[in-house]
């Protein structure tokens, strides 16, 4: 299972500037992703490798999402998909796509995750 976000806190908390946070549509992003990895983490962590990829890690990404693919023998168009196009933040399972961009509400990755897996 992979998961992917970007733009990280800085000394733990993020920066304002003039008052505004900086990067404030990322750090919904962030906090929902952590929360979702912790909620991951608790249900799986017997059963599945869970990783956290920051997404400009192309040369790590990229291989490990192509090597997914082939293993787990995903159709070449949903792999093509998992390779090229996933948005952030993104989960993958056995190198298919469970949830990207907007679609990151719990029950819905749990639903997913829960067809994708047998544990």
């Amino acid at each position: 299972m992979t998961g992917g976000s970007c733009c990280g806190t800085f000394s733990g908390d993020f920066r304002e500037f003039d008052g505004d946070a900086v990067f404030a549509e990322r750090r919904q992003m962030i906090l929902s992703t952590g929360s979702i990895y912790r909620r991951l983490m608790e249900e799986y962590k017997d059963y599945a490798e869970i990783d956290v990829v920051d997404p400009r890690n192309l040369p790590y990404l990229i291989p490990r999402l192509i090597r997914d693919t082939r293993k787990y023998k995903v159709p070449i168009w949903e792999s093509l998909r998992t390779i090229f196009g996933y948005r952030l933040p993104t989960i993958i399972c056995d190198g298919r796509i469970i949830a990207t961009g907007n679609q990151m509400d719990w029950h819905f990755i749990y639903k997913r995750l829960r067809d994708q897996i047998t544990v």
